[in-house]
């Protein structure tokens, strides 16, 4: 299993999962809905499920497929910005008819010190190859206990102190098995950190002395599971894909071309269809008005007002200064709001005045009245400008 990261503490919490979650999924599936936060968004083969159940249900197909083991190819740890950890594993689920690939991308947040619990996990499979014979052949097994990357321990299942149980970090283990000896290129460190790429085909090796995390984990921990690590041979497939995509580009413009050619006359209906849109500056139409505010009022308190009675589509403020009777008085400024009411669609003709009246029954102190020119005088705010004006001038008469 090749391992990937920048950051010893970062290796080791994402070797710490894989061995978790993996041993979990073949010797008990049932409790993987635990290492999940009780928030976490799954997406499991195009099934999406949220939530502890949602979850639990979604992960009944690893004990319905009859899943032996899984090989594990890569695991690439990486931080992301929010300060969680981004865990990618690439490996192949292995059955007792067929074996698929797969690619698997978790977030973990720290719950607590070396605490960790899976926040969102999306998994990708790939198509499935029939084991031969129906289960794996003596020879394979044999040349698979002698690669070299042994077997990843079962780790022993431990109490879970929130609902999210927990994959441990890495932290409080042998310094020895933290330090891998192989240190990973930046190259390595990119290509394997994209989600969609395919893993090769695991090609068996002679044994060697423990050259990784792994290989240490394992002499530290002597033990057989059912999870196997395979050496990997790493396709140029983004190469293949680049190529792919520059031909698939190229053959898109020329039928673009070719479409255009046939059909001269598109533009010219385009521009037709274009010119026959409506305007988009259309007047607002206000249903009530609420007089003699407070200046300091805003729209939230208004929207508190009137949302009781009847839902509010639309509030706007107007402040005018009155006209000061005398030089030496002071000048005044009194607050309008006026409110766009959200109609229901079996609302009768007197809805606007059956709002006013029990407006009128709850807030006895305000003053509120209808809109009585429903036909906007122009487009846009100019006529509620207008509107407030008028209302401002009958105010200072009186």
């Amino acid at each position: 299993m090749a391992i990937t990261t920048s950051d010893t503490r970062l290796q080791s919490i994402g070797a710490s999962f894989a061995v978790q979650y993996y041993t979990a999924l073949v010797k008990n599936p049932e409790a993987l809905a635990s290492l999940y936060t009780p928030s976490a968004h799954v997406v499991h083969r195009l099934k999406k499920a949220n939530g502890t159940a949602e979850i639990s249900s979604l992960l009944t197909f690893f004990t319905t497929e009859g899943l032996s083991g899984v090989k594990l190819e890569d695991v690439v740890s990486a931080p992301t910005t929010s300060g969680s950890v981004k865990v990618t594993v690439k490996g192949e689920f292995v059955g007792a008819t067929k074996t698929q690939s797969f690619t698997q991308e978790v977030i973990l947040r720290e719950l607590e010190k070396n605490t960790y619990g899976i926040t969102s996990d999306q998994l990708s499979c790939f198509t499935a190859q029939p084991t031969a014979g129906g289960a794996e052949a003596p020879e394979e097994k044999a040349a698979a206990e002698n690669t070299t990357a042994a077997a990843v321990p079962v780790v022993e299942e431990r109490p879970a102190k929130s609902p999210a149980a927990v994959a441990k970090s890495a932290d409080s283990q042998d310094p020895a098995a933290a330090a891998p000896s192989d240190a990973p290129t930046a190259d390595t460190a990119a290509a394997t950190s994209a989600p969609t790429e395919t893993a090769a085909e695991p090609v068996p090796a002679t044994p060697k002395k423990p050259a990784s995390f792994a290989e240490a984990l394992r002499l530290k921990k002597v033990g057989g599971g059912p999870v196997s690590v395979s050496a990997s041979v790493r396709a140029p497939a983004d190469k293949v894909k680049s190529a792919e995509d520059k031909k698939a580009k190229k053959v898109s413009s020329e039928v673009k071309k070719d479409t255009k050619a046939a059909t001269p006359s598109a533009a010219t209906a385009k521009s037709r269809v274009v010119k026959k849109l409506p305007s988009a500056s259309t007047p607002v139409l206000y249903d009530i008005i609420l007089k003699d505010l407070a200046e300091s009022i805003t729209e939230e308190e208004v929207r508190a007002v009137v949302e009781p009675v009847a839902g509010v589509k639309l509030v706007s403020l107007v402040k005018r200064e009155t006209r000061r009777l005398s030089k030496e008085a002071a000048s005044k400024t009194i607050t309008f709001a006026f409110v766009q009411l959200k109609r229901p669609s079996n609302a009768s003709a007197t809805y606007v005045k059956d709002v006013l009246a029990k407006l009128t029954e709850l807030k006895k102190e305000m003053r509120f009245e209808e809109v009585q020119e429903k036909k906007p005088l122009s487009p846009g705010l100019r006529n509620l400008r207008v509107a407030g004006a008028a209302v401002s001038k009958r105010t200072a008469k009186a």
